[in-house]
């Protein structure tokens, strides 16, 4: 844009140095020129067409890329969006591994307190067993 700005103020320029300024004519002779001729000289006509050609381009290409960048963005926004909600998955699945750490860890406690208490009962049923066959022994041999 700086390149096709500064060629519009050099023809602008070339404009109003115009009549000032003598043109050759084809036979090589000096005539003066009109006001409403602009002589550029080949290369930089050349220049100038490969500005506005560069500048049309760069237009489409910069068009392109903002296309682009736009479906970069919502493919981005897609991929946050998944990634929060295996996030909240993972979560909720730690959650409710915890919850049943939480269950096993009190079934096992529950579990051993049973097991306490029937050894418990078992060792009471053993001395009630034996103690009721010694009173039955001794009522047998008081009779």
């Amino acid at each position: 844009m700086k390149k096709l700005f500064l060629i519009t103020v050099c023809l602008i320029g070339s404009l109003i140095v115009t009549a000032q300024i003598r043109c050759v004519d084809l036979d090589g002779q000096t005539v003066p020129c009109k006001e409403d001729t602009v002589r550029i000289p080949f290369h930089a006509a050349k220049q100038i067409a490969k500005d506005l050609l560069i500048g049309d381009s760069t237009k489409a290409v910069l068009y392109q890329v903002k296309q682009e960048l736009n479906l970069t963005t919502k493919i981005s926004l897609q991929k946050d969006t998944i990634i929060t909600k295996c996030k909240d998955k993972n979560t909720l699945y730690e959650d409710r591994l915890r919850e049943k750490d939480v269950k096993f860890t009190v079934m096992e406690t529950r579990a051993n307190q049973l097991e306490h208490d029937n050894t418990i009962l078992k060792r009471i049923t053993k001395g009630v067993i034996i103690g009721a066959s010694v009173v039955i022994a001794l009522v047998l041999t008081l009779k």
